[in-house]
């Protein structure tokens, strides 16, 4: 399957509306209404100041592509699966603590890692790698403790507490689970042997995986917990030690999917350009990525040619939605940074309260000629950056 190369570009639309709570699921329903979008919204009406992390760049530990990033305490732990296939290290200031890079097939090592996460309680970095699948154990400063080799596939994990890990499968064929002619997408499993405990979200197993397209990313943190997104749910799930429950709903009324779609995912023959083409022409939304904080849920969805971003504020209710139309020529929507200029970031993660974006110095070096920074801390990025250096971490603080 195809991973989704997904980036927030700038576009942006608002609308405001309530939400409901079902009562008896305990879960939230967010109305999305793409057709409400306007053109344009400030930054600065969700977020009250931009913070921006300079990452050293010391010889010979250069970022190529930013997979993931989570934090620990005052670090940061950047994964770059794609070009360096490392995990690098950093102090909340910038400062270059450690890089782990041990491609091989020996103890410790890998070929290709797809997901990292905390085990906090035992202050582990875990590494996912999926060839060969195995999850690799390290201390916080990058020694190599121990791995133990997975008997199922799976393609992203994140640590749920309790001594538990969880597994998202993506759709894949996990038959040593098969019950009722379903499959799991989600495994709970210790975090010691990696003993399968639970399964859950499960889909039919003639499911065609063919037809599929992966997320950038399914696993994101939230202030009490872990969340998870599975491609084609309009569902944010959050998942604890012995369960997954639904949290959020993202209703898009007589926009959402329809059971046609559903039946093309069923039939075997279905291609994925097949489905992408449905997404491009009828009003059916999909989600794509999702990522919560303590204030807000960040998402991300298709409708037709638009790309859509929204902020969903969890204290008054309302939506700020983004649209992005991708046509040649089309006419696009612009998410203003009236905070201090700097170029629009895309959002990567949370850390629970404030949103994390990467800007690429040469981006940031390029549009300095055109910004009036206010900020001491981004005139000093500017004054200091060079076009070669790793990227730039912007801190988005929410009001």
């Amino acid at each position: 399957m195809k991973k989704l190369i997904f980036l927030l570009l700038c576009a942006l639309a608002i609308s405001a509306c309530k939400h409901t709570t079902n009562q008896a699921a305990s879960y939230t329903v967010i109305p999305i209404d793409p057709s409400a979008a306007v053109r344009s919204l400030n930054l600065s009406l969700i977020f009250e100041k931009i913070e921006y992390v300079q990452l050293e760049t010391p010889e010979g530990h250069l970022i190529g592509d930013i997979s993931r990033i989570i934090t620990h305490g005052d670090r940061f732990y950047i994964l770059d699966a794609r070009i360096s296939r490392s995990v690098f290290c950093f102090n909340r200031d910038g400062s270059f603590l450690h890089e782990i890079n041990r491609q091989g097939r020996g103890p410790g090592e890998y070929i290709e890692l797809q997901a990292i996460t905390i085990d906090h309680e035992k202050s582990r970095l875990l590494l996912y790698s999926e060839t060969p699948r195995k999850v690799i154990a390290f201390d916080l400063d990058g020694n190599f403790l121990d791995e133990r080799p997975l008997d199922f596939i799976a393609t992203d994990l994140a640590f749920v507490g309790e001594g538990r890990v969880a597994f998202f499968c993506d759709y894949a064929t996990n038959n040593a689970f098969l019950q009722k002619s379903t499959l799991p997408n989600l495994i709970l499993a210790d975090a010691g042997n990696y003993t399968v405990q639970e399964t859950s979200l499960r889909f039919p197993a003639s499911r065609n995986v063919q037809a599929l397209t992966s997320l950038m990313s399914n696993f994101s943190s939230h202030p009490d917990g872990v969340s998870l997104l599975v491609p084609y749910n309009d569902t944010l799930y959050h998942i604890a030690p012995d369960r997954s429950e639904a949290a959020y709903l993202f209703d898009f009324g007589k926009m959402k999917k329809s059971k046609f779609f559903y039946s093309m995912l069923a039939d075997e023959e279905t291609t994925l350009k097949e489905m992408n083409s449905y997404i491009l022409t009828n009003d059916a939304c999909n989600v794509m990525q999702c990522i919560e904080s303590e204030y807000h849920v960040y998402l991300g969805y298709q409708h037709k040619d638009a790309f859509h971003f929204a902020f969903y504020d969890k204290r008054d209710s309302t939506l700020h939605d983004v649209g992005r139309a991708y046509k040649p020529g089309a006419d696009m929507g612009m998410l203003v940074n009236d905070i201090d200029g700097s170029p629009v970031p895309a959002i990567y993660g949370s850390d629970g309260r404030s949103f994390f974006s990467i800007i690429q110095p040469q981006e940031l070096l390029q549009q300095a000629e055109t910004m009036h920074p206010e900020s001491l801390d981004l005139k000093r990025v500017i004054d200091t950056a060079n076009e070669e250096d790793n990227p730039i971490i912007a801190v988005l603080v929410p009001r």
